[in-house]
């Protein structure tokens, strides 16, 4: 329930600061992202709200004293760390797959195969979502804009 509390209230100031930083923006190109944020902050709302209000569902006292795997959080950061890294260089695409790719190898049961085929479908339906069905621009990368001149 702490716990909860803790990650509903960082969720909620991320969600401000995400809202502030793109207040700025110009007609429609501020209309997706503060969308965003306004659910990301009722979501934060919502789940405050429960945890400090509502009775805690059989079993979440349990839950909330179970030790954090943090192997996998280091995985996560580290792998959060590359894409960050790497887009500037190979552009958002490439680097979403890698991402993808890398968070389904390193932390499900899938087979590489399936992993890598699903991170496909995953930054293939970004790409027609944000490149083509709303137009945002995305990094294209140095590598690649040298490559295509």
């Amino acid at each position: 329930m702490r716990r909860d509390v803790i990650v509903a209230a960082a969720l909620l100031l991320l969600a401000v600061a995400s809202a502030a930083g793109v207040w700025t923006l110009e007609g429609g190109a501020r209309n997706f992202p503060i969308t965003m944020a306004g659910l990301l902050g009722a979501g934060a709302v919502i789940l405050m709200a429960r945890s400090m209000l509502g009775n805690p569902p059989k079993g979440q006292a349990e839950a909330d004293e179970a030790p954090v795997a943090y192997g996998r959080l280091l995985i996560v950061a580290a792998i959060t760390v590359g894409f960050v890294l790497a887009m500037p260089w190979i552009g958002f695409y490439p680097a979403t797959f890698l991402y993808l790719a890398g968070l389904y190898c390193w932390l499900t049961a899938m087979r590489p195969v399936a992993a890598v085929g699903l991170a496909v479908v995953l930054t293939a339906a970004i790409y027609v979502l944000f490149g083509l069905f709303l137009a945002v621009p995305t990094p294209g990368g140095a590598i690649i804009s040298t490559l295509l001149g």
